[in-house]
């Protein structure tokens, strides 16, 4: 198994050629998506474009869930509509990337996927993964707040029926 770690992800490939992309943001009890951790994801992604996997699976090391979503701390950087815009821009051209590569993508989801971490599971090309004994949980009322905010609406109504049996 090959290794690839930078602060927030780690990348490894196993001997099946699958990429493992692991996030487990450190000194937090959470995984959140700050701005450097999209940016180590980013560039994590162009290191799989330029040496393509058979697949790539996205799960967290965080005992407690997936991911939070958005690191709130930054919201109170923005001065203007046009900072707002442009941290939210920025998530989805780095969601975008994660999309549209090429081989097969699955998040295998335990415990919470909030917001930005329920879209970045809906990014994947196929539904979301969980185990029966995961525990999972997501919010959909708000990933869908937050879509109609400026996202790329991936959890939108054409999305969340088809992934999740909220009955389950």
């Amino acid at each position: 198994m090959s290794d690839t770690a930078t602060g927030s992800w780690k990348l490894e490939r196993d001997s099946d050629a699958i990429a493992w992309l692991t996030i487990d943001k450190p000194g937090s009890s959470a995984n959140v998506l700050s701005g450097s951790v999209l940016s180590e994801l980013d560039g994590l992604l162009a290191a799989l474009e330029k040496d393509l996997p058979r697949g790539v699976v996205v799960i967290s090391a965080k005992k407690s869930g997936f991911v939070a979503g958005a690191d709130i701390k930054e919201f109170t950087g923005i001065t203007d509509a046009a900072g707002g815009y442009e941290l939210i821009r920025r998530g989805q051209q780095v969601l975008n990337r994660l999309a549209a590569l090429p081989c097969p993508t699955v998040a295998a989801i335990h415990g919470f996927a909030l917001g930005g971490g329920l879209e970045l599971a809906l990014a994947c090309r196929y539904p979301p993964w969980r185990s029966p004994m995961s525990g999972c949980r997501s919010d959909c009322r708000r990933c869908c707040s937050a879509s109609i905010r400026g996202s790329e609406g991936r959890c939108a109504a054409y999305a969340w029926p088809v992934f999740v049996r909220p009955w389950n």
